[in-house]
């Protein structure tokens, strides 16, 4: 409920801009410790959210694929899940389904909030974007694997991404 319901930018005092307030949490966990079951419920509950399965899109699912009309047409740009959840929550589940690598092309879109694409076509929309994010540990692995539970996130995403994320959840099958 805190990441829906948490404000677009506030200010502070010592600050002339406001700064971001949209939140991000990730969930991970071993199978079967009712992630999805979890977010589906709140969704269901408070009435906001888009679900994705990361598992059946991929990074332009999430950011953008360029397009062309016709034969040798105009290049134009569809957005997607992501830009489209401007000032909304969105659900990404299973999102080990994404490579780490391809989580770098969402940087800017999750710390400032917009999305910049410098191709055939240049264009920015606003991003921002409440997201939860849940999955298992990556590469058959459990958190009883590691010392900690964030230690896995090193197996998902790169240090750059890892930071974007305001707190994380991990969920054991022993606990």
């Amino acid at each position: 409920l805190l990441v829906a319901h948490s404000v677009l930018r506030f200010k502070v005092p010592w600050d002339k801009e406001p700064i971001r307030g949209w939140l991000e949490l990730k969930i991970v966990g071993d199978t079967a410790t009712a992630k999805s079951t979890l977010v589906r419920k709140l969704l269901e509950y408070c009435g906001l959210g888009t679900m994705v399965n990361a598992e059946s899109t991929s990074r332009t699912g999430l950011t953008y694929k360029m397009e062309q009309s016709g034969t040798g047409g105009a290049w134009y740009i569809v957005w997607g899940a992501w830009p489209l959840s401007d000032r909304e929550l969105l659900w990404i589940d299973e999102d080990t389904g994404i490579d780490k690598d391809e989580y770098g092309e969402m940087t800017l879109a999750r710390s400032e909030g917009k999305l910049e694409v410098k191709r055939a076509v240049t264009a920015e929309t606003p991003c921002r974007v409440r997201v939860i994010s849940t999955g298992n540990v990556p590469k058959g692995k459990r958190l009883a694997d590691y010392g900690q539970g964030v230690e896995c996130l090193r197996d998902i995403y790169n240090n750059e991404d890892i930071r974007r994320f305001d707190f994380a959840c991990f969920m054991r099958a022993s606990d």
